[in-house]
Protein backbone atom coordinates (compact mmCIF):
# COMPACT_ATOMS: atom_id res chain seq x y z
CA UNK A 1 0.00 0.00 0.00
CA UNK A 2 0.92 3.49 -0.95
CA UNK A 3 2.31 6.01 1.79
CA UNK A 4 -0.58 8.60 1.55
CA UNK A 5 -3.05 5.76 1.06
CA UNK A 6 -1.46 3.86 4.39
CA UNK A 7 -2.21 7.47 6.05
CA UNK A 8 -5.63 8.24 4.67
CA UNK A 9 -6.68 4.34 6.44
CA UNK A 10 -4.80 4.65 9.29
CA UNK A 11 -6.58 8.45 9.70
CA UNK A 12 -10.14 7.12 8.61
CA UNK A 13 -9.78 3.94 11.66
CA UNK A 14 -8.66 6.52 13.96
CA UNK A 15 -11.92 8.59 12.99
CA UNK A 16 -14.08 5.76 13.08
CA UNK A 17 -12.49 4.56 16.51
CA UNK A 18 -13.37 7.78 18.01
CA UNK A 19 -16.83 7.86 16.65
CA UNK A 20 -17.48 4.59 17.28
CA UNK A 21 -15.71 3.19 20.11
CA UNK A 22 -15.54 -0.73 20.16
CA UNK A 23 -16.03 -1.76 23.73
CA UNK A 24 -15.94 -5.15 23.77
CA UNK A 25 -12.41 -5.22 22.20
CA UNK A 26 -10.66 -3.46 24.52
CA UNK A 27 -7.76 -4.86 25.99
CA UNK A 28 -7.50 -4.44 29.40
CA UNK A 29 -4.31 -4.48 31.15
CA UNK A 30 -3.84 -7.18 32.32
CA UNK A 31 -5.87 -9.24 29.94
CA UNK A 32 -3.46 -8.76 27.25
CA UNK A 33 -2.80 -12.57 25.32
CA UNK A 34 -2.84 -10.40 21.70
CA UNK A 35 -0.44 -7.94 22.79
CA UNK A 36 3.56 -8.57 21.76
CA UNK A 37 5.48 -7.72 25.13
CA UNK A 38 7.65 -5.69 23.01
CA UNK A 39 4.68 -3.46 22.48
CA UNK A 40 4.45 -2.91 26.09
CA UNK A 41 8.27 -1.81 26.65
CA UNK A 42 7.70 0.27 23.55
CA UNK A 43 4.80 2.36 25.19
CA UNK A 44 6.97 1.89 28.51
CA UNK A 45 9.91 3.57 26.79
CA UNK A 46 7.43 6.44 25.82
CA UNK A 47 5.60 6.97 28.75
CA UNK A 48 9.58 7.68 30.38
CA UNK A 49 10.68 10.18 27.56
CA UNK A 50 7.16 11.53 27.96
CA UNK A 51 7.22 12.26 31.41
CA UNK A 52 10.46 13.28 31.47
CA UNK A 53 9.74 15.99 29.13
CA UNK A 54 13.01 14.12 26.39
CA UNK A 55 11.35 16.04 23.24
CA UNK A 56 14.50 14.18 21.00
CA UNK A 57 13.14 10.79 22.11
CA UNK A 58 9.66 11.33 22.26
CA UNK A 59 10.28 13.03 18.56
CA UNK A 60 12.05 9.45 17.79
CA UNK A 61 9.35 7.43 18.86
CA UNK A 62 6.45 9.25 16.49
CA UNK A 63 6.20 7.12 13.49
CA UNK A 64 7.63 8.73 10.45
CA UNK A 65 4.72 9.32 7.66
CA UNK A 66 2.67 10.83 10.86
CA UNK A 67 5.72 13.51 11.84
CA UNK A 68 6.48 14.14 8.36
CA UNK A 69 2.82 14.88 7.55
CA UNK A 70 1.84 16.88 10.70
CA UNK A 71 5.10 18.07 11.78
CA UNK A 72 7.17 19.33 9.12
CA UNK A 73 4.31 19.79 6.33
CA UNK A 74 1.33 21.43 8.46
CA UNK A 75 3.20 22.64 11.49
CA UNK A 76 6.35 23.84 9.26
CA UNK A 77 8.66 22.46 11.91
CA UNK A 78 7.69 23.69 15.30
CA UNK A 79 8.01 20.97 17.82
CA UNK A 80 6.62 22.49 20.48
CA UNK A 81 3.40 23.28 19.08
CA UNK A 82 3.41 19.72 17.43
CA UNK A 83 3.99 17.79 20.84
CA UNK A 84 1.41 19.94 22.62
CA UNK A 85 -1.17 19.28 19.98
CA UNK A 86 -0.26 15.80 20.92
CA UNK A 87 -1.12 15.58 24.34
CA UNK A 88 -4.56 17.03 24.13
CA UNK A 89 -7.36 15.20 24.73
CA UNK A 90 -11.05 15.56 27.15
CA UNK A 91 -11.37 16.31 30.24
CA UNK A 92 -11.52 13.35 32.57
CA UNK A 93 -14.08 15.19 35.24
CA UNK A 94 -15.74 17.09 31.77
CA UNK A 95 -15.87 14.99 28.73
CA UNK A 96 -17.12 17.99 26.98
CA UNK A 97 -13.74 20.09 27.52
CA UNK A 98 -11.57 20.06 25.20
CA UNK A 99 -7.87 20.83 26.49
CA UNK A 100 -4.15 20.40 25.99
CA UNK A 101 -1.42 19.87 28.29
CA UNK A 102 1.66 21.54 27.20
CA UNK A 103 4.76 19.33 26.51
CA UNK A 104 7.06 18.74 29.79
CA UNK A 105 4.24 19.51 32.52
CA UNK A 106 2.78 15.76 32.20
CA UNK A 107 2.98 14.50 35.85
CA UNK A 108 1.97 11.14 35.27
CA UNK A 109 0.33 8.57 33.19
CA UNK A 110 -1.89 5.99 33.27
CA UNK A 111 -2.81 3.29 30.20
CA UNK A 112 -6.59 2.63 30.55
CA UNK A 113 -6.82 0.44 27.01
CA UNK A 114 -5.24 -1.19 24.57
CA UNK A 115 -7.32 -2.30 20.97
CA UNK A 116 -5.31 -4.39 18.01
CA UNK A 117 -6.65 -3.68 15.09
CA UNK A 118 -4.78 -5.05 11.94
CA UNK A 119 -0.95 -3.25 11.55
CA UNK A 120 -1.70 -0.90 14.50
CA UNK A 121 -2.80 -0.47 17.98
CA UNK A 122 -5.57 2.06 19.23
CA UNK A 123 -4.35 3.16 23.18
CA UNK A 124 -6.30 5.29 25.43
CA UNK A 125 -4.25 6.95 28.25
CA UNK A 126 -5.30 9.17 31.19
CA UNK A 127 -2.40 12.21 31.24
CA UNK A 128 -2.37 14.15 34.69
CA UNK A 129 -1.17 17.55 33.83
CA UNK A 130 -0.75 20.53 36.54
CA UNK A 131 -4.33 21.35 36.85
CA UNK A 132 -6.56 18.20 35.46
CA UNK A 133 -6.83 15.41 34.00
CA UNK A 134 -7.31 14.25 30.20
CA UNK A 135 -8.09 11.28 28.51
CA UNK A 136 -6.38 10.64 24.62
CA UNK A 137 -6.36 8.46 22.03
CA UNK A 138 -3.45 7.41 19.89
CA UNK A 139 -2.13 4.74 17.46
CA UNK A 140 0.75 2.48 17.47
CA UNK A 141 2.05 1.90 13.95
CA UNK A 142 3.77 -1.48 13.59
CA UNK A 143 5.70 -1.46 9.96
CA UNK A 144 7.99 -5.06 8.79
CA UNK A 145 11.14 -3.42 7.83
CA UNK A 146 13.45 -5.81 7.38
CA UNK A 147 11.41 -8.15 9.14
CA UNK A 148 11.41 -6.70 12.19
CA UNK A 149 8.60 -4.69 13.66
CA UNK A 150 9.08 -0.93 13.85
CA UNK A 151 6.42 0.88 16.00
CA UNK A 152 5.48 4.32 15.61
CA UNK A 153 3.16 6.77 17.57
CA UNK A 154 -0.09 8.61 15.76
CA UNK A 155 -1.93 10.95 16.93
CA UNK A 156 -4.90 12.96 15.38
CA UNK A 157 -4.57 14.88 11.77
CA UNK A 158 -5.26 18.33 11.06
Amino acid sequence: MRTSSRIWVVSISFLLFLFFPIQSRAVVLGDAQDIPTEVYQFLKNFESALIAGDKVKVMSMMEEDYRRAQHDGLLKGNTQQFLNEFQCGYRADNPDTYECIEFGKVKAMENTSIIPDQDIYIITYKLTGPSSDINVTWMISVKQVEGKNVYGMVGTYG
